[in-house]
């Protein structure tokens, strides 16, 4: 759904995360947020 030079904003929430267990750094019941940027896109065929 991106192209290059894309941007977005991921938003995952716990349940689709780590739900009630931490990782590391991260304490449970935690809101991911990941900012990506599409750099390059390769077909694999």
């Amino acid at each position: 759904m991106l192209s290059e030079g894309s941007k977005a904003v991921l938003v995952i929430p716990p349940h689709l995360g780590y739900g009630n267990v931490a990782v590391g750094s991260i304490p449970a019941n935690s809101t991911l947020i990941y900012e990506v940027e599409v750099v390059k896109v390769e077909s694999a065929y």
